[in-house]
């Protein structure tokens, strides 16, 4: 009989499984479980397979290994089959059981009897021992990270002092362990004026001396000579005179013209002797000449004051002074705290600027002079003698000790005196405190497990203390020092 083999996959599921009967033409058909995994049918999915079936007029058969499957089927009076050509060779009015052991429930309180005892069950009193030693177990941990303590120790203070010679030299750029220190240097700009009474008598021109002149043409033209032209003497030191108003100067041998003249400068110089002035300033004495027939006079002198040589010179000193006052007292607030002022420093290097009023030979009552100048003073900075007195002093600092942090002190115990060469030499002395160090590794190593009247004890004797070291334990009513180091802080100083 024709036979519709329809191969599952593991995708299938009821709905897949009927579409696929529907295009069956045979009167069986017969559904074959692949030989790995399972199809998504369940054993009330077979009731309905089967009646999907008939009403197609076809029986339905089953190729499957799966015991689930093969039970239900029977139940369901679905011939089985363990391979295609069986379900080909036979017939299907018959369910071939498989040989599938039926499922048998199992007793689980029989099982549990029959399993064979714990070796390793304890009896009452062991339990009882495994118990207390994890109690011990748990209070030794207590015991180890639950106190605390704190120890304060302050090492012993001692002062450390020396006096060293200083060398401060200008060659030199850093400090040296020798006692040599460079020179620093300041530059300061400085300007002030002064003024101060003129001490000298001199004769000062006083009235202007006045005559006539004579002029004559030596042309064929009439020549006009205006007001304020300069005549002047034929003297190595000439004097100068002035027409006071404008003439004609006819051309040819007329009669000469004459003109009043006046001294430019006052003073009896001015008064000379007759043809002394015969000399025009001018291109004028190309076609006049003049000459004066009558001396000239009421030229007179008078005594001033005119500031002397020595008026200029004191003033200049005094103003010199006091700006080299005025530097030391500027250059010593620009210091800072500590630095040291060489002796006779501070020195002018410049004159920048010098101006008299009123400039030399003038007459005044008063000389004023305004000065700029530039001084430069040397001094030993306090870093370099700071440096200089740590160097000293850790060159002699006992074993095991350090220096405490701001006592450092320098003082200057004589003058800096500088010789020729330019070298400034004092001495100073440094002090400062020092303190013993206390290796905390050491400390805790002698206060661990201990008691805290034991430990301040031992750490007394080991580091020499002057004062008692404070030793606190937490919990308060705990008798000693925690065992762990790390349980400890520990501090030492003020």
């Amino acid at each position: 009989m024709k036979t519709t083999l329809l191969h599952l996959e593991s995708h299938d599921n009821l709905v897949s499984i009927r579409d696929r009967m529907s295009w069956a033409k045979t009167p069986r058909i017969l559904l074959v479980w692949p030989n790995r995994g399972g199809v998504d049918v369940r054993p009330l999915d077979l009731t309905l397979l089967r009646r999907h079936a008939k009403t197609l007029g076809a029986e339905i058969g089953l190729v499957t290994r799966d015991a689930g499957i093969w039970w239900a089927a029977r139940e369901q009076k679905i011939p089985c089959f363990r391979t295609t050509k069986q379900a080909q060779r036979k017939a299907w009015q018959a369910v071939e059981a498989f040989n599938f052991p039926a499922p048998r429930r199992l007793d689980l309180r029989a099982l549990r009897a029959l399993l064979p005892g714990d070796p390793y069950r304890l009896n009452l009193p062991a339990r009882i021992g495994v118990f207390a030693a994890g109690v011990l177990a748990l209070l030794l941990i207590a015991l180890l990270f639950l106190p605390s303590a704190e120890v304060r120790v302050v090492p012993p203070i001692r002062e450390q002092s020396i006096t060293l010679p200083v060398v401060a030299r200008a060659d030199t750029a850093q400090v040296y362990l020798s006692g040599e220190i460079p020179i620093r240097r300041l530059t300061l700009d400085l300007q002030t004026s002064a003024s101060a009474p003129a001490t000298g008598l001199a004769d000062l021109p006083g009235a202007k001396a006045q005559t006539s002149v004579e002029f004559k043409n030596q042309t064929d033209q009439a020549i006009r000579v205006p007001a304020g032209t300069i005549l002047l003497t034929r003297e190595s030191v000439p004097q100068a005179f002035e027409t006071l108003s404008s003439v004609l100067v006819p051309a040819g041998d007329a009669d000469p013209v004459t003109a009043r003249v006046r001294a430019v400068s006052g003073g009896a110089a001015a008064n000379v002797a007759a043809d002394a002035i015969s000399a025009f300033q001018s291109q004028l004495g190309l076609s006049l000449t003049v000459r004066n027939p009558q001396p000239a006079t009421g030229g007179s002198d008078r005594r001033g004051a005119v500031p002397s040589d020595q008026d200029r010179e004191q003033l200049r000193a005094s103003l010199l002074k006091k700006l080299s006052e005025q530097a030391r007292a500027q250059i010593s607030a620009e210091l800072k705290t500590g630095d040291l002022l060489l002796a006779d420093s501070v020195k002018l290097v410049d004159v920048l600027e010098e101006q008299f009023v009123p400039s030399p030979g003038a007459p005044a009552d008063t000389l004023t002079l305004s000065l700029r100048a530039r001084f430069e003073a040397a001094y030993a900075a306090d870093a370099d003698l700071r440096q200089l007195a740590a160097f000293a002093l850790d060159a002699a600092l006992p074993p095991g000790y350090a220096p405490r942090p701001g006592t450092l002190t320098v003082k200057s115990v004589s003058t800096p005196l500088q010789d020729a060469d330019g070298l400034a030499r004092w001495q100073v002395q440094a002090a400062r405190s020092i303190q013993l160090q206390v290796a905390p590794a050491e400390a805790l190593a002698l206060v661990q497990g201990r008691t805290p009247r034991r430990a301040a004890s031992l750490l007394t004797e080991a580091f020499n203390l002057s004062l008692a070291p404070t030793v606190s334990v937490r919990p308060v009513w705990w008798p000693w020092l925690p065992v762990l180091p790390f349980r400890i802080s520990f501090s030492s100083g003020f």
